[in-house]
């Protein structure tokens, strides 16, 4: 059986195989948290690549 690299199991799980919050538009990870953060509100990211805006779920 061949080996996959990171880039091909990236691609087989339709993302990034990494930990860390990315773009769900442009997979960029250059990001900011906007909006109020309270207890039992759920975070908001605005990317700086692209400018989209989504919430993250917990």
């Amino acid at each position: 059986m061949e080996e996959l690299n990171k880039k091909e199991l990236e691609k087989a799980a339709g993302g990034v195989s990494e930990e860390l919050p990315h773009c769900p538009k442009c997979q960029g990870k250059d990001l900011e948290l906007v909006g109020p953060v309270d207890i039992g509100t759920l975070p908001t990211y605005r990317c700086k690549t692209c400018g989209y805006e989504w919430m993250l779920a917990l």
